[in-house]
């Protein structure tokens, strides 16, 4: 059942040029749209893009507790970006729970409102950084390196992370997976 779904939405790609996939070889395959100007992204191989000045939306299908990885490289600019629990249709930039990274510190928005402030993590040009964003229930555990932040959020947990690296930002993301956290109620009932 899981294999149909995943190859007619494949089927579904080949004619949008604005969409990609992921780890297609995975069992974790992700769907990705490119959210603005086509020439913004750029997909180095399976598992890994550039992102000059745009936003993509990627998406692990049916899957809202779930834990992305990541590396990320800021290769220029000074902020990026990382939404969670929000949605590619009719995003609103303001709703959502927003890691803002920038060489300054990090910042989680929820609802436009500053709810965390770390100066000790900072984004660092030309330099990997381990990030993991793992959803589950109200809380969202953030890792940052050898860094970890627990954010409490009322906002529902989504199947979507959202990256950002607008405002003349360039960034390089490798290594990207998303692995289910626990199964809910629905995917026991359904066998998902």
């Amino acid at each position: 059942m899981k294999l149909v779904l995943v190859l007619l939405f494949l089927l579904m790609l080949g004619c949008n040029p604005d969409r990609f996939t992921l780890n297609r070889m995975s069992e974790n395959v992700l769907f990705g749209q490119i959210m603005n100007d086509l020439d913004s992204f750029s997909q180095t191989n399976d598992n890994s893009f550039i992102l000059s000045d745009g936003k993509v939306a990627i998406r692990n299908y049916l899957k809202t507790q779930n834990d992305f990885k990541f590396n990320l490289r800021l290769l220029k600019g000074k902020k990026i970006n990382l939404i969670v629990r929000a949605v590619e249709h009719n995003y609103d930039p303001g709703n959502g729970l927003i890691i803002q990274l920038t060489d300054k510190g990090l910042t989680v928005f929820e609802k436009s409102r500053s709810i965390v402030d770390d100066n000790s993590i900072r984004l660092i040009n030309n330099i990997n950084h381990y990030i993991s964003i793992r959803n589950v229930g109200n809380r969202t555990i953030i890792n940052f390196d050898c860094h970890e932040l627990v954010v409490h959020s009322s906002l529902p947990s989504t199947e979507f992370l959202i990256i950002d690296a607008s405002d003349d930002s360039m960034i390089t993301i490798s290594g990207i997976s998303s692995e289910k956290v626990m199964d809910n109620v629905s995917e026991k009932n359904l066998s998902f």
